[in-house]
């Protein structure tokens, strides 16, 4: 594959996100608090306190399941951020916003957390892009999946961890996803194809003093793999824009 495009014109995408995991000194509420002080400027809509945050916080932080759920949610006019006193991630508002504006937004808060000495170490970068297409997506990809046609089949749901560098992309295809744009809306049945590009880091001060190069190469990754993945005459039908 020589280039990937631009962006499409029939855009799949259905969420876009961003996450870090940190560590800070400060405890929730008092973590949200200082924050939201940092980048209400950013996300000047509602401010939400979820439901999770009313579980002590030494529970959340034992339990797996729940570290990394959000307790507050901030909204703006082009992002997203969720926040628990672990992690933290800024999505784009859908129809998807485009990767210069969702990681500008990103990259200036994260700068802002950093610099108020908010965040002090980021152990894991992660990058998940969601993708819903109508109908079957099987033929219309570049690998080959297992024939079961002998076997009464209710959907496929097929996983693959895949290492790219110093990054690992955690692939999931789905042909019995179901996708509805809004709450009063019936879903749709469909196809996904997820992918979770995320990085590890040994050095916890390594994506502090490389936010924006860190975070450029991951979307690069991600962006390669699920076009790779995407046979030409539907990449075609997807309307790309090259530069």
């Amino acid at each position: 594959m020589e280039g990937a495009p631009i962006r499409l014109n029939r855009c799949p995408l259905v969420d876009a996100l961003v996450e870090i995991r940190f560590q800070s000194k400060l405890d929730s509420p008092i973590l949200f608090a200082k924050i939201y002080e940092q980048v209400k400027d950013i996300f000047n809509k509602e401010a939400k306190t979820l439901p999770l945050s009313q579980i002590p916080e030494i529970i959340l932080r034992s339990d797996r399941s729940l570290m990394y759920k959000p307790l507050y949610r901030i909204e703006g006019n082009d992002a997203i951020m969720q926040i628990c006193p672990q992690s933290l991630t800024v999505s784009s508002v859908m129809p998807y916003v485009g990767w210069d504006k969702l990681s500008s937004i990103t990259i200036k808060v994260i700068r802002k957390l950093i610099d108020a000495n908010i965040i002090t170490n980021v152990p894991r970068l992660g990058h998940r892009y969601v993708n819903f297409f109508t109908g079957e997506i099987d033929k219309n990809l570049t690998i080959s999946l297992p024939d079961i046609s002998k076997y009464s089949v209710a959907g496929k749901v097929l996983n693959y961890s895949i290492m790219d560098g110093d990054f690992m992309h955690t692939l999931q295809i789905s042909n019995a996803a179901q996708y509805s744009p809004a709450k009063n809306i019936a879903p749709r049945n469909g196809s996904v194809i997820d992918i979770d590009t995320y990085r590890v880091y040994q050095d916890t001060k390594y994506f502090i003093a490389n936010v924006e190069e860190e975070m450029n190469d991951a979307h690069h990754k991600e962006k390669m793999l699920f076009f790779s993945l995407l046979s030409e005459d539907f990449t075609n039908r997807l309307e790309p824009i090259y530069e």
